[in-house]
């Protein structure tokens, strides 16, 4: 699935950036350890994409910016018609910071009306006369596409069109757009951003905080809806995960972000910085993947035991099933002494990607009774036993220290360590 990353405003055009998957996750594959992460590359790109060429479903307002965006690069007057259309992109769309600064001709002056009154020498105005008064200057037809790609420059345009503020923002609400936070009118001393204004309510231009190139650039779009208090917590999860040096985990990052920016996902990528360094890129990716990032997040204490019994080779797979169990409300215990078990005896057998909740307290992999047991007596839960044993049901209050499935009874030895 493309993810909509950011809608960027440039001279040559409105241009999407989308993430886009390299390819699928498969946790049923014959080898297991190796599931396609690239940890070099990771599992996800970005392109570039003109904003004709998304679907609806991507921006779902695509057809009004690109009327808005043609209707401003020819301009006969600037009117709170053309300052309707200038605010329909700046509020869905964003600038570029590393597009170079321009210096751009001043606006031209709009076409006075001409009005011609009855004097001595002519008392019918020149109504049915040969001559006729000079003509005022015409307004210079203008692009106004540029103006909305330097600071500057749009600040001077949201100035010139300020008188036209009230007519333009009644237009909008028709539309559908909430204007509540869009009403402070332009003044010398005074300009608002009206993307800062409607997305996080920040109306004086002093307010606007200086973000990060690569913030700005693939996160920033994906805030919409917050509050600044939220935005600067991503940020500071920003500079812990060092995203401006890490592209392909900011990538990652990204999309997390685009799908859901909520508290939740919140919670969740304050877990990813607490991750090992060589694994938040794989941590951020299986989240995504198996998309459990809108519902509370596992402990810290169980994932610290999950790095601990888990080696790099049995990474992917055992934290992709770890959180398709977690999501299906199978005990994350349960799971973690699974994967002490299958770590302190060691197979090339030992899968976890089948895995079921039945009735009462019985939760284990369908496959194999002998990894029922042994799941179940690692974790003090209760498990009916096969037809082989005892027809009652056992506690075991304790873990496991060594093996005890013999000639299809149990056989085991207690100890108060793990």
């Amino acid at each position: 699935m493309d993810c909509l990353l950011s809608l960027i405003r440039k001279p040559n055009g409105l241009m999407g950036w989308v993430s886009r998957v390299r390819h699928q996750l498969d946790p049923k594959t014959d080898n297991p350890t190796r599931m396609g992460i690239d940890s070099t590359q990771g599992l996800y790109e970005i392109v570039e994409s003109p904003l004709s060429l998304l679907t609806t479903s991507l921006v779902p307002k695509k057809e009004q910016l690109i009327a808005s965006w043609n209707f401003i690069s020819c301009v006969d007057e600037l009117d709170a018609e053309t300052l309707f259309h200038v605010l329909v992109i700046l509020l869905e769309t964003v600038s570029d910071p590393l597009e170079p600064e321009a210096t751009l001709p001043n606006l031209p002056i709009n076409s006075p009306k001409q009005i011609i009154k009855a004097t001595a020498a002519n008392p019918r105005a020149y109504k049915g006369t040969k001559y006729k008064p000079p003509k005022p200057k015409i307004f210079t037809q203008v692009d106004l596409r540029l103006y909305l790609c330097d600071c500057k420059s749009q600040n001077q345009l949201l100035l010139r069109l300020s008188q036209h503020w009230v007519k333009a923002l009644k237009k909008l609400q028709r539309v559908g757009y909430d204007i509540r936070s869009l009403s402070s009118i332009p003044k010398e001393n005074l300009i608002i951003d009206p993307y800062y204004a409607f997305r996080y309510h920040l109306h004086p231009a002093v307010d606007h905080p200086s973000l990060p190139i690569n913030f700005h650039r693939y996160l920033w779009f994906s805030l919409q809806g917050l509050n600044w208090q939220n935005v600067n917590e991503y940020l500071s999860i920003y500079w812990e995960l060092g995203l401006d040096s890490n592209f392909n985990l900011l990538l990652a990052f990204g999309r997390l972000l685009s799908l859901n920016n909520g508290n939740k996902t919140l919670k969740w990528c304050h877990i990813i910085a607490q991750q090992p360094e060589s694994r938040r890129l794989t941590f951020t990716s299986i989240l995504i993947e198996t998309q459990i990032y809108s519902t509370d997040p596992l402990s810290l204490d169980d994932l610290e035991r999950f790095n601990q019994i888990t080696d790099d080779i049995d990474y992917e797979y055992r934290l992709d099933c770890l959180f398709i169990a977690f999501n299906q409300g199978i005990s994350v215990d349960y799971m973690l002494g699974g994967f002490q078990l299958a770590s302190k005896y060691p197979s090339d057998d030992h899968r976890f990607d089948s895995l079921d909740r039945l009735d009462g307290d019985c939760l284990f992999p369908e496959e194999a009774y002998e990894y029922d047991i042994r799941f179940a007596e690692a974790l003090n839960l209760r498990l009916y036993q096969p037809s082989s044993v005892q027809d009652n049901d056992c506690d075991v209050q304790n873990i496991i220290s060594q093996a005890w499935w013999e000639d299809d009874v149990w056989d085991f030895t207690v100890s108060d360590e793990m």
